[in-house]
């Protein structure tokens, strides 16, 4: 019996890592995380010779099992072809020589780890730590689907230096967008909580700060702000409101799925 196409839901995290090896690199990649990070993990991985997975490009199938217990389902892929055009978007830019390993990478490593309130912000911890050892390792990036975003090399390592500050894992698990004048998130969904929007009425920098520091405090309380919370940013005060009133997000359909709250000025 073939099994299902993976498909995450709405609260998972998913990162996919170009690389340049194929499925043989299990030994390396359990060295690597405990010399990363001082733990025992097991990357279990097997070929796959299912119809839908051959139909779908998927070459392998396992997991990734962490020392805390954190599971993570994995799958190699056929490579992403136009990837690289996401480069110059990367928060962090790529060198050209990442740009160069990212357009000759050989196969994609998805993998997801069940994110929601009830596991977070242990599991989006234990995200971070898989992404890291992958690029440590020799992966060209991190691309989170449900941001569109594509990490660098460089940011994930950064990013992943001191993954108990929130402000970090906010970082590498959130993306701001704009659109119509309002400033919004992606990625506060996999952590099971609302999406964040602002007007942009001060510009755009003081917009992204504004909801990127909001979300950094809720991935630390790991809950939404009460509606008509009054809030102290720096040193104006606003409210959030459990609304949206700027536009869906229609790229991540899935983004919102725990609703939407609306930071604006009092």
């Amino acid at each position: 019996m073939s099994q299902p196409i993976l498909k995450a839901t709405p609260d998972s995290f998913v990162g996919v890592a170009p690389v340049n090896w194929g499925i043989e690199n299990v030994a390396l990649l359990e060295e690597t995380h405990g010399i990363q990070w001082l733990e025992d993990s097991t990357f279990s991985l097997a070929p796959t010779d299912a119809k839908a997975d051959a139909d779908a490009g998927i070459l392998a199938r396992g997991t990734i099992t962490l020392e805390d217990g954190v599971e993570a389902q994995l799958m190699v892929e056929e490579p992403i072809g136009e990837l690289h055009t996401l480069a110059s978007r990367s928060k962090e830019p790529y060198t050209p020589t990442e740009v160069v390993l990212l357009k000759s990478h050989t196969a994609a490593w998805r993998f997801v780890v069940k994110g929601g309130t009830s596991r977070c912000p242990k599991a989006a911890r234990a995200f971070a730590r898989i992404a890291a050892t992958l690029v440590d390792a020799g992966a060209a990036g991190i691309f989170m689907p449900g941001l569109t975003a594509l990490h660098s090399p460089r940011f994930v390592k950064y990013m992943t230096m001191h993954l108990n500050q929130p402000e970090n894992l906010a970082n590498l698990l959130v993306h701001a967008w704009h659109q119509d004048g309002w400033m919004m998130t992606r990625g506060l969904t996999a952590f099971g909580l609302p999406e964040l929007e602002t007007p942009i009425s001060d510009g755009m920098n003081d917009a992204y700060f504004r909801v990127m520091d909001v979300a950094a405090n809720m991935i630390t309380i790991n809950r939404p702000f009460p509606d008509e919370s009054d809030l102290t940013l720096g040193f104006k005060n606003y409210r959030i409101f459990d609304e949206q009133r700027g536009p869906r997000d229609e790229q991540v359909p899935m983004s919102g799925t725990f609703g939407v709250q609306s930071i604006v000025g009092k």
